[in-house]
């Protein structure tokens, strides 16, 4: 069961509300919808927000934990056991199409004086049409069937459409669900567990082969002249690891010539449907090359095939004697065993870090292998001539008088490189130093140099790494936050689809309640439930439900126990009227709860519990404007008990019309728009001062026409002048929300009347000519006068402009900038009047004209 989503500051959703508890910011889990945004705060509610504890949705999701984290152990109970075959696309991929192709269209229209908000329906039924190529999917797509306007582009509430309607899924063949499950362990749970099996393999390996070269592990040589080897079981450890890397690596190599590796990563998959370029299809061996090209593949493989090499070179030396180069082999490919653990790499978040970290600072690292390079020669070739000593022919060596007649270390310039390095690294071993004046002084020099030169690149990577982390950080914070909220995008999408939808839901909030008023109250838990309407039966439902309290950490930070009883009666009418869609008198009964939380400050530990029941009987009204109104109903107090006992009812006539369900998919369809638009950043962001009066103007505005429906307990329902308490601070800052709308209408709305204005406005300019003509001057003489700006939009007291891309909304722009830009005009013509003292006779006659 789910509550709607609330919205916060900007007109941004309160993502990551895990919806089966409660969806967070709303009077009793629920929203009021008003005009200006996606919700209203109504009757007492908190702002939704980010608490420290729970983060976005961090107390609605059982997943999560009292400190709002998420249960990987829980997470993983979520998973199936094998990769399903077929796997429907979620909304949260149409989702992030939608974003990157409105992106992509931004990009194309920044230089466009009317750019739309729409996407072209060519791009839609390119991106669409790939997409069932990709999944091999047979059914011929056709956007022009979600063009219901008729204007040749698609919002997101098309996208909308074409998930509920569409249906796809993606199919998978028996070889790509092996190929995902032994290459992503997030795919099911016999992933996860070949995943840890891998990596528990690689350990032992690892550690086996460190452990053999221990001389306590060796057995006696066997003879004088023999080696001592490690024990027998060494060797058998690592044969059967390798037999296991060479299985696990064989199936992966084979699977993936038929494996759409496109479909295993939802951003390629994307990146496939809305390029450009034309796509391609890899044939089956083409894949297998990219496969073993991938630089994680190419260490697996160079983890197995030393411990082959090996083996070959036993067998072909018969089991004799081998020689010294043979031996020097057998040596080599046993230390690349060692490259086992890098495979280790590939499951390490600090390893893919630091590889990022490289790619993003390739010229950083070029720039410092130049100067190192350059150093080392410069100052290696310096300091081989000042410390080259003295030749003596007796030994045929160089020797330094300056060190007791030594030989010197630096034989030729290659041997000064040694020296050079380690000093411009700052390594400093101390094997090898200069003793005459001349070489100390390069080596100083050498010194400031590294300090000097070498650290501007690393200065440079250093930061790069920092970059890299927080985007990483910021990557899974997204991440995770998608899939929070795929819950409530889902059923926001029933919601906007079908409006019927609120009349089934029903969000049920105990709360301790220990002094009068709202802000007293102490959020104790909150469940939700789906009530059984059915529009098309006329039989009697009774129900009696037991709900489990969850968290809802925007409410309360603390831990939530215990679970509340509840029960339901619904009688549906069969004496519907015209246009009745859902009739009939709905009463709940809230019975009792069990297993509160305890209040530890006071005496007796108990809870004064109440309950807060919100729901939807009725629809949107005729003068509703597409608003939907709860129903809020609370219980009285029972004092100092964990196990409440209410038993209180109520009541309410249910009533949905066609009529008032139409109205509300209108409204549901602009707030799916605007919520589109800002997801994709159309709008830079404001300051303070500037959110803070939209609010102000939002909130006077708003309540002054009716759309918020304010609780008389906790705020008047007054104009700007207002008196907001303390407590209610919250609100006027969510109303940022609601003037935020209608600012991005109101700027669509003067871009699309634009041309218009354009041809009013040399209208204008033609008419200020003539009056200065009759004055007898001439428009050059004059110096430019800067007329004032038009109103962006309505004030207060205005009609609110008709909606974007309405022909009476075009004209009334239109009209109304006329009349200011004609009250421009005779303030301009009464300044000239004054400043060239024009007769008065003349400027009424210029008036009258």
């Amino acid at each position: 069961c789910f509550a709607p989503p609330a919205k916060c500051a900007r007109g941004a959703h309160v993502a990551g509300r895990p919806l089966t508890p409660s969806a967070g910011g709303a009077a009793g889990g629920m929203v009021q919808q008003g005009a200006s945004g996606r919700a209203r705060l109504n009757a007492g509610a908190e702002t939704s927000k980010r608490s420290s504890g729970g983060g976005r949705g961090g107390g609605g999701d059982r997943r999560y934990g009292s400190s709002g984290k998420p249960n990987f152990f829980k997470t993983l109970r979520q998973k199936p056991w094998l990769v399903p075959a077929e796997q429907p696309l979620q909304l949260v991929f149409f989702r992030k199409v939608f974003v990157r192709l409105m992106n992509v269209k931004t990009l194309q229209d920044a230089g466009a004086d009317n750019p739309d908000e729409d996407i072209p329906l060519m791009i839609v039924q390119r991106s669409f049409a790939r997409l069932c190529r990709l999944l091999r999917d047979d059914r011929l797509f056709d956007a022009k069937r979600y063009d219901l306007n008729g204007d040749g582009s698609a919002g997101w509430w098309e996208f909308l459409a074409m998930w509920k309607q569409e249906k796809l899924c993606m199919r998978l063949s028996p070889m790509e669900r092996v190929y995902l499950t032994l290459e992503d362990p997030q795919s099911s749970r016999l992933g996860w567990l070949t995943s840890l099996f891998v990596f528990v393999v690689i350990l032992v390996s690892a550690g086996s082969f460190v452990l053999s070269t221990m001389p306590v592990f060796h057995d006696p040589p066997s003879c004088p002249s023999c080696e001592p080897a490690p024990f027998v079981i060494f060797e058998r450890v690592d044969t059967f690891c390798i037999v296991l890397f060479t299985v696990e690596y064989v199936l992966r190599f084979i699977t993936s010539a038929f494996t759409r590796v496109e479909l295993t990563n939802e951003e390629e998959l994307i990146d496939c449907m809305t390029k450009e370029e034309t796509l391609r299809s890899p044939s089956g061996p083409q894949r297998m090359l990219t496969f073993a090209l991938h630089w994680p593949n190419v260490i697996d493989l160079l983890a197995i095939l030393p411990s082959y090499m090996s083996w070959i070179m036993e067998a072909f030396s018969g089991g004799g004697t081998p020689d010294v180069e043979h031996d020097l082999m057998v040596k080599v490919t046993r230390l690349m065993r060692v490259v086992r653990a890098l495979r280790l790499g590939r499951r390490f978040e600090a390893v893919i870090i630091v590889v990022n970290t490289m790619k993003r600072s390739i010229r950083a690292l070029w720039v410092l292998i130049l100067n190192l390079t350059m150093g080392v020669l410069v100052w290696g070739a310096i300091l081989y001539y000042l410390e080259q000593g003295v030749y003596d022919p007796d030994t045929g060596a160089f020797l330094r008088p300056e060190d007791n007649n030594n030989p010197t270390p630096f034989a030729s310039i290659p041997h000064s490189f040694w020296f050079a390095m380690v000093t411009a690294t700052t390594v400093g071993y101390g094997d090898v130093v200069p003793v005459t004046n001349g070489g100390r002084v390069v080596a100083g020099l050498n010194m400031v140099y590294s300090l000097c030169v070498l650290a501007l690149p690393i200065g440079v990577i250093g930061s790069n790494f920092d970059v890299v982390w927080k985007d990483f950080d910021r990557e899974k914070r997204d991440e995770q936050e998608v899939r929070d909220n795929a819950a409530w995008m889902l059923r926001d999408a029933c919601f906007a689809l079908d409006p019927l939808s609120y009349s089934r839901v029903l969000t049920v909030e105990v709360l301790h309640s220990p002094m009068p008023g709202d802000n007293n109250d102490i959020f104790l838990g909150q469940a939700s439930a789906d009530l059984d309407l059915d529009a098309n039966s006329f039989d009697k439902v009774d129900r009696e439900l037991t709900l489990p309290l969850q968290e809802n950490r925007s409410k309360g930070n603390r831990a939530i126990s215990g679970n509340i009883t509840i029960s339901y009666s619904w009688r549906p009418s069969r004496a519907a009227s015209a246009g009745s869609v859902l009739r009939g008198h709905l009463t709940i009964n809230v019975l009792c709860a069990s297993e509160l939380g305890r209040i530890d400050w006071k005496p007796s530990w108990q809870p004064d519990a109440r309950v807060r029941l919100t729901f939807y009987p009725r629809c949107p009204g005729d003068s509703s404007d597409g608003v939907i109104v709860p129903q809020v109903e609370m219980t009285h107090v029972v004092r100092d008990d964990r196990a409440p006992t209410w038993n209180c009812s109520f009541s309410a006539g249910v009533a949905w019309t066609r009529d008032g369900i139409n109205k509300r998919r209108d409204k549901e369809r602009i707030l799916q728009s605007r919520s589109a638009m800002s997801l994709t950043g159309p709008l830079a962001p404001l300051s303070a001062s500037s959110e803070l009066s939209a609010a102000a103007m939002g909130l006077d505005r708003h309540v002054s026409s009716g759309d918020v429906a304010w609780d008389g307990s906790s705020t008047r329902k007054t104009g700007l002048g207002a008196t907001i308490r303390s407590r209610d601070a919250g609100r006027l800052l969510a109303d940022v929300g609601g003037a935020m709308p209608r600012l991005t209408e109101e700027v669509q709305s003067l871009s699309v009347a634009l041309p218009l204005l354009q041809g009013e406005i040399v209208e204008l300019r033609r008419d200020q000519d003539a009056v200065l003509a009759l004055l007898g001057l001439q428009p050059s003489v004059l110096a430019p006068i800067a007329s004032p700006r038009p109103p962006m939009g309505p004030g207060p007291n205005d009609t609110v402009p008709a909606p974007h891309g309405s022909p009476t909304g075009k004209l009334r722009k239109a009209a109304s900038f006329g009349d200011a830009s004609a009250r421009t005009l005779l303030e301009t013509v009464s300044i000239l009047a004054d400043e060239y003292r024009v007769p008065g006779s003349v400027l009424d006659d210029i008036f009258q004209w």
